[in-house]
């Protein structure tokens, strides 16, 4: 099949780590053409030419921003089926209403299940791991941080947890970060309240323990105690830091073996070709 799909590029350390290339490495791995449409956010420069063929389906990726330029999508290929797959709608809503407005898409697939009301017909598609960037170290793993931007909230979670906040460039900085550790600690869904960011199914890809916030969006996916370690508040969150870094690998070979058997974006991409 010959899938499109659309997303916006990063210049710099984290150009192909975007979900939209995760997504087009999937489809690869399962046999199908796939192609890339959109422009490199700093530049607005496109990030390959056109597709050497008309597609078979379009898969319209959040970009983060809702740019109107893939409001052309349905005008240079009409008839082909177009998916939409947004994640941050909680914070985002009217941006997205208005997109599914001017694109009426086919098959509308949204991130955050707590938002599917909003949109009739809209089917819940969690963000997933790329087993082929995120994967266990070969070294020694060894701490526990939160690994994300300092802002002021971050920053005091960690301070009551007493670990530190790290801030890495996108990409396989990141990802090497996330795998020396051993206890990833997560606090704050930039994507709103619902939404189980990236760094959920990427850190256990990486054979780390993630140590979150214990509610219904966590046990919908992960068994508290096997898959995750779960906290209530930062007191808790300090006690398991210092448990989990005496002892941990159950955790870490558990969740590892469950995101790579259900939370990939090869699963993914196979859910979305199955609504065809």
């Amino acid at each position: 099949m010959n899938v499109l799909v659309t997303y916006r590029q990063n210049q710099g350390p984290g150009k192909g780590w975007e979900t939209g290339a995760a997504l087009i490495r999937a489809l690869r791995r399962l046999g199908h053409r796939a192609h890339p449409y959109g422009t490199t956010y700093q530049t607005g420069q496109q990030i390959a030419p056109g597709p050497p063929w008309t597609p078979d389906l379009i898969v319209f990726m959040e970009c983060g921003d809702g740019d109107p330029q893939y409001l052309d999508l349905r005008q240079k290929w009409p008839g082909v089926p177009l998916f939409m797959w947004l994640f941050d709608t909680a914070i985002n809503l009217e941006q997205h209403r208005h997109l599914v407005h001017e694109l009426h898409p086919d098959h509308l697939f949204l991130a955050n299940p707590d938002m599917l009301h909003h949109f009739a017909g809209s089917k819940y598609l969690p963000y997933a791991a790329d087993e082929t960037r995120f994967k266990p170290t070969t070294g020694p793993k060894s701490g526990a941080a939160i690994i994300g931007t300092p802002f002021p909230e971050r920053v005091e979670f960690a301070r009551r947890v007493g670990v530190d906040v790290i801030q890495t460039q996108t990409g396989q900085e990141y990802a090497d970060a996330v795998a020396r550790l051993q206890v990833h600690v997560h606090h704050t869904n930039s994507g709103g309240d619902g939404l189980l960011v990236m760094r959920y199914w990427e850190t256990l890809a990486c054979g780390t323990v993630l140590l979150c916030p214990d509610d219904e969006a966590v046990r919908r996916h992960f068994v508290p105690g096997q898959h995750v370690a779960t906290y209530q508040d930062a007191g808790e969150a300090r006690m398991l830091v210092d448990a989990l870094l005496r002892g941990n690998g159950a955790i870490a070979a558990a969740g590892r073996a469950h995101v790579l058997a259900h939370h990939t974006y090869r699963h993914r991409a196979q859910e979305i070709l199955e609504a065809m």
